[in-house]
């Protein structure tokens, strides 16, 4: 049998050195994983999973003092767009296409710095029943899409007082820096004048919560868990109705 040389039997001791420390790298490398930095790991991918999602509470009403509404809510579909979903410039054209927006009102819609990175920008609210139905039956289209369910205003009295109870407005970048508005997000509405601005912190409410699970496409599967809003409070004025028609129409 021949011999090993001494070459041989070096370059056997290194390769097998070599074996050995890969194999102590990968195992310690293994450990760091899992009994290290699993927890991190794993409360990475369950913030992934789960999103954090802040649901409007609904506006108190403006009420004339016979306690009839000036101003109440309804129940309308509000459509949301992922951020990292804006750099698809063909979803972008589509969604341009079927709410009737230009893809740069779309895009500074997206680009707010003053919202949390991944989410989702109000991008058109109270949209129609045949929008809803088409983005829903072309599911896979419109991924990083969102459709949901706010209340928004409406007015009974067609108008009535309107110059009175004033209207509500998306929230502005000055307005966003100012401490009164603190609590708020750009893209949330408020009230710009009128009844709507001066008893803003009373007709507006606190936020609620949801954790949605979301799948890889990052489209909700299911609520895990939900902290109801707290409805604004309503405010009755000393206008009489009747009162205010006639001067409005004299």
């Amino acid at each position: 049998m021949a011999e090993i040389s001494d070459s041989s039997h070096g370059r056997i001791n290194i390769l097998g050195g070599a074996a050995v420390v890969i194999v102590a790298v990968l195992l310690a490398r293994l450990w760091l994983l899992q009994g290290v930095w699993g927890g991190d790991y794993k409360q990475l991918a369950e913030e992934n999973r789960i999103r954090r999602v802040a649901v409007a509470a609904p506006r108190g009403e403006i009420l004339a003092r016979d306690g009839e509404a000036l101003v109440k809510n309804r129940l309308a579909v509000t459509l949301t767009l992922a951020p990292a979903r804006a750099k698809d410039k063909k979803l972008v054209r589509r969604l341009s296409k079927l709410l009737g927006m230009s893809v740069s009102d779309i895009n500074a819609a997206v680009q707010s710095v003053k919202v949390s990175p991944i989410e989702p920008r109000v991008i058109k609210r109270d949209i129609s029943k045949e929008t809803m139905a088409y983005i829903e039956e072309h599911d896979d289209e419109f991924v990083g899409v969102e459709l949901r369910v706010e209340a928004i205003r409406e007015y009974p009295q067609s108008g009535l007082a309107a110059h009175i109870v004033g209207y509500l407005g998306e929230l502005s970048d000055q307005e966003a820096s100012q401490p009164d508005f603190a609590q708020y997000q750009l893209g949330d509405l408020v009230g710009k004048s009128g009844i709507e601005r001066q008893y803003e912190n009373v007709l507006s409410g606190a936020k609620g919560t949801e954790f949605v699970e979301v799948n890889a496409a990052g489209r909700p599967i299911e609520v895990i868990d939900k902290k109801e809003p707290d409805p604004g409070n309503n405010v009755v004025l000393s206008i009489d109705k009747k009162i205010q028609a006639s001067a409005e129409t004299a």
